[in-house]
C-alpha cells in the first residue's frame, strides 16, 4: 500500500481552495499591525503577539490564503539575490484590500482609494528593506518592554511609536531654514521611551546607501540641529532634548558615517551626543541556534538586545543604551 505524501503549498501562490476562517482578535491584531507598519515578517508577529510560533505561522498562512493579506513578490527575488537561494527566509506580509475593508468596518479607519493589492506587488527592494527594518525596531522595543513588565520592572515602557506610513501628519514638522524658507521635516519614525530615569524622545532615520551616498544623508541630518534650536521637539511634550537614531544595515556603514563626520569640517555640527548610530546587526528579535544533529534551528526571543549599550556617537568610542539613557 502506497502512502500519499502531502505536497507543501507554494509560498508564491494562494491555495485555490482556502479553508474558511473567522477573524479572531489575534487575526485582527495581525491586520492592524500591517495597517500601522505596512510590512512585517513572520518573526515580528511571533515576537509581539500571544500564542506559539507555530500557531501564528499557520494562522498567517490561512489569513493570506483567505485574501486578507499579501506576500509582496519582490521579497522572493531578494531572497535569491541576498541569500544565494539557500535556506528559507522569514515571509514578509502586507495588508490587502480585503483586510483593509475589514479594518474600515470594525475599527472605523478612513476609507482609502489606494489599490493595496496592486501597490503591494509593485513594492521594490528599497521600500521593503526600509519598512521591514522600521517594523523590526518597533517590535524589538515593544517586546523588550513587555518582557520587563513581566519581570515586574514597570518603569520601562514604549509610550508611543509613530511611523511615516500611517502617522505622517503627527511626524511632520515645519522647519525655518537660514534663508527664511520653510521645510517640512518628516522623520521615518518617532518614539517616546520610558526607563527608570524618565521619558525620552527618539527620532529615527532608516538609512540605506543610495544615490548621493553618505554625504547627502548627512546633509539631511544637519537639519535636526535647526529642529533642536527651534525647539520643535516640545510638540511631543518633552522638556529637555532628544536623540536622532540612524539605523544602518551594517556596522561598516555606521563606521563610515562616523568617520566622515569626524573628518570633514562641513559635518562638525553633527559631532554631538544628539546623534546616535546603530547597525541592524547590533540587535535582533530572536537568537537562532542550530539544534545538534538536526536540520533546523531553535529560536529564542532576544529582544533585550535593543536596550543594551549598542548606540554609537561621533563624540567618542563609548556605546550608549536605552536601558540607562539619561538625555
Amino acid at each position: 500500500m502506497t502512502q500519499s505524501v502531502k505536497k507543501r503549498q507554494s509560498r508564491l501562490f494562494r491555495s485555490p481552495n482556502p479553508r474558511p476562517i473567522q477573524l479572531t482578535e489575534r487575526r485582527l491584531a495581525e491586520l492592524d499591525i500591517l495597517y500601522r507598519h505596512r510590512l512585517a515578517t513572520t518573526d515580528i508577529f511571533q515576537a509581539v503577539l500571544p500564542g506559539s510560533d507555530r500557531r501564528i505561522q499557520i494562522e498567517l498562512r490561512d489569513v493570506w490564503n483567505a485574501g486578507y493579506i499579501d506576500r509582496p513578490l519582490e521579497q522572493f527575488s531578494m531572497h535569491i539575490k541576498h541569500k544565494g537561494g539557500h535556506g528559507r527566509s522569514e515571509i514578509i506580509y502586507a495588508l490587502a484590500n480585503k483586510g483593509m475593508n475589514e479594518l474600515i468596518i470594525r475599527n472605523g479607519y478612513d476609507k482609502t482609494k489606494t489599490d493595496l493589492n496592486r501597490k503591494n506587488q509593485e513594492l521594490g527592494e528599497t521600500t521593503i528593506f526600509h519598512d521591514v527594518g522600521l517594523t523590526k525596531l518597533w517590535a524589538c522595543l515593544k517586546a523588550a518592554c513587555e518582557q520587563k513588565a513581566r519581570q515586574k520592572k514597570n518603569s520601562y515602557g514604549l509610550v508611543f511609536w509613530y511611523q511615516d506610513r500611517s502617522d505622517r501628519e503627527q511626524l511632520k514638522t515645519e522647519i525655518i531654514l537660514p534663508n527664511a524658507k520653510k521645510l517640512n521635516l518628516i522623520p521615518d519614525a518617532a518614539f517616546k521611551f520610558q526607563n527608570p530615569f524618565g521619558q525620552y524622545l527618539f527620532l529615527v532615520e532608516y538609512y540605506r546607501t543610495r544615490k548621493g551616498g553618505h554625504s547627502t544623508y548627512l546633509d539631511k541630518l544637519k537639519i535636526y540641529n535647526l529642529y533642536h534650536k527651534q525647539q520643535k521637539f516640545k510638540k511631543y511634550r518633552i522638556k529637555k532634548g532628544f536623540r536622532i537614531i540612524t539605523v544602518a544595515p551594517s556596522s561598516a556603514v555606521v563606521e563610515n558615517l562616523i568617520k566622515l563626520i569626524n573628518s570633514k569640517r562641513e559635518y562638525e555640527s553633527l559631532r554631538h551626543f544628539r546623534f546616535w548610530f546603530v547597525s541592524e546587526e547590533d540587535y535582533r528579535l530572536y537568537l537562532k541556534e542550530r539544534v545538534p544533529g538536526k536540520n533546523y534551528f531553535k529560536k529564542t526571543l532576544d529582544v533585550q538586545s535593543i536596550l543594551k549599550p549598542i548606540f554609537r556617537t561621533p563624540i567618542n568610542d563609548k556605546r550608549y543604551g536605552l536601558e540607562d539613557c539619561r538625555v
